[in-house]
């Protein structure tokens, strides 16, 4: 030993003694019981820091904290019990040797108390909020309102609730199926069912050892009871009220399990209730189309009046929900844990302001994040987010600091939560931009936000966990739009990153859990660590040879042997050649097997009635061949493979004599059409406005119609008319047009060409006539556009029209 560490021991040897002696140790009042073991934690830190030094054994990494080689450590499976248990029902005592661990990777928590009241969590927020590691649970039942007669949504979660337990989550986020109306039909009025459903999956949580997140409310119609106007309604203070009285009343029923709920309020909204002007969405910056999909807007382009409409809905937010903390009463108030889950302050929208009133007097700032939200935007394709894992990984890194920067400024006391996080829709479809990441991509957008949470310390939600199966055990239904731990498809293999991906990265990243050995690529799928496959030299070997095998294994990524086909056969002729005539004798056509190995194939077709070859003799040939043949007429056939090894013996097939034509008729959309008699025949039934029908004659030859057109008759849309006028004083304009036969909706557009803007549309669905304010003097440019069965039909225009000055 040196002297520079030498000396370094001994003072380690002097702190050891001040820390058995008991100086320093600070006994909490209501664990005085702790006192030990908060002496042997500081005595293992010391001593982790002595072996450290002197470098005797690997040590041992749990949450961030060191434990040294050959010391013991007491954790605990939960930072917190509740009221009338102890820590002692959650404690283990862990040692390390040389880098491994003992006992249960579940007990990995330094310290625990025990909920004596909501006050003692907040008072420990910053402690405990971090270790919130939540996922979504998502079964797409409404399994509280009554219409779950099968139960099959409370059954899956009690099925589902280990598998979420052994991932490495401690929280369950119970969504999609718990609302204010589901809860309470009318105001006051508690649907029982469902409020028992509640209590239901909170009790499975807490048996589990688990806290839950419940959201309060969704903003939009079909979400609040009867006579609350599911748009408006915070725009309304009785109305507000009601809902003030519904969490209090709510925070009662469930006061047994308010020490594990964090409740939340949220101000996400449809776009179809709080976008008063422009049609903008408030959250992501995309336009609203007619037929429901939306595009990204451009900066550019963006009305000022948008920053209005935000305000608007944030100042209607803060006067209401955003509020509710103040509103309760705080006997009832005081024994809940309640957040805001926003996404206009961490998107930015809102500068330093946001939804929450001031002082902030919610327990935690809850904020969303994914991807594709204006983060991999960069990267126009899969390839090219796969190619740049670093620079993805920096961009979603960037945004998340930049959020939290956000939240922080406009309440700078809250406690943060991410509260959703998760990787991008697969389904580009109904996603606004169309926009997917693939395998890697996905991988390193989880992998970026565990890290990013970790080092901020700041607990998340991970969306979602979503069951496989929705009818029974056995099926696998495949789910649409939306981000999953699960996989929604058919195979569950195929959707990336796989359960166990995810499953492995929370736990290494969560639980300290050493990374499994890789697994290695062979035959386009994934071979396990330690498993085995025959391979062999070659695919096949011709007819007399014996195909060469090696055994290859997999050792943490690496698989020995060098032989790469998964499979060998030996070559060998067909074993048979079939042959076959149409039913109007014109027409032989002759088949056979691929031969493994084969190079190529010698055909013949002899014409036994005229003695002559159809085919051959010995003519290079593909399977399956056709001929023109003699009705009436015998044919014989046989053939020859060639492999490396040389040709095969002939293989033959029976005659085949072709039958005599009866002169069969024909079919067309159920019309009889006699053989040698011809019809008009058209290439689709309609045919949009201004195009014309298009047609071919098709004539029967003994059943066989010539041609392809598949329809017997085809008519061409018809188009609508548009007319404009002006009021006497130039201050209305009117525009009108013609029914379109099947039409099914108008989309309509007027363009005031003096100011070179849209005054309705772009593409605005319609109904005739159409009155527009119109300014005197100015020119108005007006189309239409019908949509029919067979698709958008031309714009159709009227002639410009200027509005008189008075």
């Amino acid at each position: 030993m040196t002297p520079s560490n030498r000396m370094r021991f001994l003072a380690v040897l002097f702190v050891i003694a001040v820390v058995t002696s008991g100086v320093g140790v600070v006994i909490r009042p209501d664990a005085v019981s702790e006192t030990l073991k908060s002496n042997a934690r500081l005595l293992g830190s010391v001593q982790a820091s002595l072996f450290s030094m002197v470098g005797i054994q690997k040590s041992c990494e749990v949450r961030g904290s060191t434990l040294a080689s050959g010391t013991s450590k007491v954790f605990y499976r939960v930072p917190s019990v509740a009221s009338g248990d102890t820590c002692a029902s959650v404690e283990q005592v862990r040692s390390c040797t040389n880098g491994v661990l003992s006992g249960s990777s579940s007990y990995t928590y330094s310290s625990c108390y025990v909920d004596t009241s909501l006050k003692q969590i907040r008072e420990n927020l910053e402690d405990f909020l971090p270790y919130v590691w939540s996922t979504t649970w998502y079964p797409w039942f409404n399994d509280t309102v009554g219409t779950d007669t099968a139960g099959r949504g409370f059954t899956l979660f009690k099925k589902h609730i280990d598998d979420i337990k052994a991932q490495g989550f401690n929280t369950v986020w119970i969504g999609g199926i718990f609302t204010w109306k589901s809860l309470q039909p009318t105001p006051g009025t508690w649907n029982a069912p469902a409020l028992q459903a509640v209590k239901d999956h909170l009790k499975v949580l807490q048996d589990n050892n688990m806290r839950a997140i419940i959201q309060l409310n969704y903003i939009g119609p079909g979400y609040t009871p009867t006579g609350i106007d599911g748009c408006n309604w915070m725009k309304d203070p009785a109305q507000v009220a009601k809902f003030t009285e519904f969490v209090t009343a709510l925070g009662s029923e469930l006061a047994p399990y308010n020490y594990m709920t964090y409740y939340m309020v949220f101000t996400e909204q449809p776009t179809s209730c709080l976008i008063a002007r422009n049609q903008f969405d408030l959250y992501e910056g995309f336009r609203l189309q007619p037929n429901g999909t939306s595009v990204a807007i451009d900066p550019s382009v963006q009305r000022t009046s948008h920053q209005e409409d935000v305000k608007e809905v944030n100042d209607m937010l803060k006067a209401s929900i955003g509020s509710l903390p103040t509103a309760m009463p705080s006997a009832v108030r005081n024994q809940m844990y309640i957040g805001i889950h926003d996404a206009l302050v961490s998107e930015g929208y809102t500068g330093t302001d946001g939804p929450a009133q001031k002082p902030f007097a919610f327990d935690y700032f809850s904020f969303a994040y994914y991807p594709t939200h204006g983060t991999l935007a960069a990267y126009p394709s899969d390839a090219a987010v796969g190619n740049d894992l670093a620079g993805a990984k920096t961009q979603i890194t960037t945004i998340l600091n930049r959020a939290k920067d956000r939240v922080e400024k406009a309440y700078p006391s809250a406690a943060i939560l991410m509260g959703e996080f998760g990787w991008a829709s697969w389904d580009t479809a109904s996603n606004a931009p169309a926009f997917k990441l693939d395998s890697a991509a996905r991988n390193v957008a989880v992998g970026a936000m565990l890290d990013w949470s970790i080092a901020q310390k700041i607990g998340f939600n991970f969306w979602a966990w979503v069951p496989r199966y929705i009818d029974t055990p056995s099926k696998d239904t495949p789910y649409e739009n939306a981000q999953s731990i699960v996989a929604r498809d058919a195979n569950l293999e195929t959707a990336t990153p796989t359960l166990s991906t995810v499953s492995s990265m929370f736990r290494q990243k969560l639980l300290g859990e050493a990374p499994p050995p890789s697994s290695c690529s062979w035959n386009n799928a994934s071979l396990a660590h330690g498993a085995s496959v025959t391979a062999y030299q070659a695919s096949s070997v011709v007819s007399g040879q014996t195909c060469v095998a090696q055994t290859r294994t997999c050792s943490d990524g690496t698989l020995s042997g060098t032989y790469t086909s998964p499979a060998c056969t030996v070559s060998t002729a067909p074993t048979i050649l079939t042959a076959s005539c149409s039913t109007n004798g014109t027409k032989g056509t002759f088949s056979w097997p691929s031969a493994v190995g084969a190079t190529s194939y010698y055909l013949n077709v002899y014409d036994s009635t005229t003695q002559k070859y159809v085919k051959g003799p010995n003519a290079v040939a593909t399977s399956p061949l056709t001929v023109t043949t003699i009705p009436g007429n015998t044919y014989t056939s046989w053939i020859y493979v060639v492999t490396p090894a040389g040709w095969s013996a002939a293989v033959g097939a029976a005659p085949v004599t072709c039958p005599v034509p009866v002169n069969a008729s024909c079919k067309l959309e159920g019309k009889t059409i006699a053989h040698g008699e011809s019809t008009t025949a058209y290439q689709t039934k309609t045919v949009a406005y201004g195009k014309t029908c298009g047609a071919e004659t098709r004539t029967c030859t003994n059943g066989t119609l010539s041609g392809t057109y598949a329809y017997s008759s085809c008519k061409v849309d018809p188009l609508t008319t548009v007319s404009s006028s002006c009021s006497s004083d130039g201050t209305k304009a009117t525009f009108s047009w013609t029914a379109v036969p099947g039409a099914t909706a108008y989309y309509f557009n007027v363009n005031d060409t003096t100011a070179n803007q849209y005054v309705k549309g772009p593409n605005a669905a319609a109904t005739s006539p159409v009155t527009i304010t119109s300014v005197p003097g100015h020119t108005y440019t007006s189309w239409v556009y019908a949509v029919t069965a067979s698709g958008w039909s031309p714009a159709v225009g009227a002639e410009p029209v200027v509005c008189a000055k008075p």
